[in-house]
């Protein structure tokens, strides 16, 4: 990557941060191309807080996915739920 170059990823976006973060390794950037790049941490006062139960096969793949992406499970399952909210799809009668 060459200095200057933007990164290869949209730094506000937090899915398209960790699906890069899935493929690739820190080491990929340079140094001067994340200088000066703030991460968005929320604080927990800001957000809700949510108890589900889900059955363990569910929690497994969410676990897996989570490791496949580089988060913990919890902010995986944010992330999912968030991208859905965003974009919802119809249910299946299933």
């Amino acid at each position: 990557m060459e200095k200057n170059k933007p990164l290869p990823f949209n730094s506000d976006n937090d899915e398209e941060v960790a699906a890069w973060f899935g493929q690739h390794d820190a080491t990929d950037l340079r140094l001067e191309a994340v200088e000066g790049v703030r991460v968005k941490k929320r604080s927990h006062k800001d957000l809700e807080s949510l108890t589900i139960r889900i059955v363990p096969e569910d929690m497994e793949q969410l676990k897996q996915l989570a490791e496949e992406y580089g988060v913990g499970y919890t902010t995986m399952a944010r992330m999912l739920l968030h991208r859905e909210l965003k974009d919802p799809r119809p249910l299946s009668n299933h």
